[in-house]
């Protein structure tokens, strides 16, 4: 069985920022939202750029329109370099290695109580689905 983080590392990217800017983490549409997004971190990474150029009166709202309408940034070079979070169950994080070019991001989601990963060009798979999928 994948086992949940033993600590609390982020499973959402640039958590620290959009804490900042006022976005409630603890809010499940925003766990739903990413689950379902098809690059999380493309979408929050533009919905902090856009953020930090106006006062955004509901930062949770807008995340989430982000999220779902699939925002993209301006820069389209900035991509995450690493894909694989340090405290994933040792089987996913040898899985993820050898599947590294085809890895987008591997979450821990607390709404489903499972690691969801996120292939590129691919919807959000659990993680023991996207093991057999992708053997």
């Amino acid at each position: 069985p994948l086992v949940p983080p033993s600590s609390s590392s982020p499973s959402i990217p640039f958590e620290d920022e959009l804490k900042i800017r006022g976005v409630n983490l603890l809010d499940p549409r925003i766990h739903k939202a990413i689950a379902s997004s098809s690059d999380p971190y493309l979408s929050i990474k533009a919905w902090l750029e856009w953020s930090s150029t106006q006062v955004v009166e509901s930062p949770t709202g807008s995340l989430l329109t982000a999220l779902r309408s699939g925002w993209r940034p301006r820069n389209m070079d900035e991509r995450p370099r690493r894909t694989v979070i340090p405290d994933l169950p040792p089987e996913l994080s040898e899985w993820a290695k050898q599947k590294r070019s085809i890895i987008q991001q591997i979450i821990w989601s607390d709404l489903e109580k499972q690691w969801v990963v996120f292939l590129h060009g691919e919807p959000p798979l659990p993680a023991v689905q996207a093991m057999s999928l992708f053997p």
